[in-house]
């Protein structure tokens, strides 16, 4: 069952507010933290082929995503590393799903693959993520979707 996290109104990637940005909806499914995206040609690099720039902002995004289900906290991106291993073609639907391995209090430790419909694997990732002190919504001041958010009860509905 998809659960959609909430999202940050200026974001370039899920921001709706965002006129420039790509205006994703990450959402949690089946212990994944997941965006689903259509490879445009807007989004290519050479003739045909998804920019790499494009799919690591998708493994990032889903891996923030994914440590704030672990911690409840902002969390900044330390580490991401990440596997070219098909190229993707312009075209298609792909979907970027990332899942936390371990966490402790300074680390959350991250693991994602690009996929299509089919199960294709295009990319991997591994990432660290960095829990960032105090409040949550203390990071997204003036966003009144975020503001009016309760964490805990929202963290609940996606265990």
């Amino acid at each position: 069952m998809r659960i959609y996290f909430p999202t940050y109104r200026n974001c370039y990637v899920c921001g709706e507010k965002n006129k420039k940005g790509l205006r994703l909806k990450p959402y949690f499914d089946n212990g994944f933290s997941c965006i689903d995206i259509f490879a445009d040609s807007l989004y290519s690099g050479a003739e045909g082929s998804m920019h790499g720039g494009i799919i690591a902002t998708l493994f990032d995004e889903a891996g923030y995503w994914a440590a704030f289900d672990e911690t409840g906290k902002n969390c900044v991106t330390a580490e991401l590393l990440i596997r070219y291993k098909i190229n993707v073609k312009t075209g298609i639907q792909i979907t970027s799903k990332v899942k936390v391995i371990k966490a402790d209090s300074r680390i959350v430790y991250v693991e994602g693959i690009l996929v299509d419909k089919d199960g294709q694997i295009y990319s991997k990732m591994k990432g660290k993520y960095i829990p960032m002190p105090g409040n949550f919504k203390d990071y997204f001041k003036g966003d009144e979707g975020i503001q009016n958010l309760d964490i805990e009860k929202f963290r609940d509905k996606l265990e």
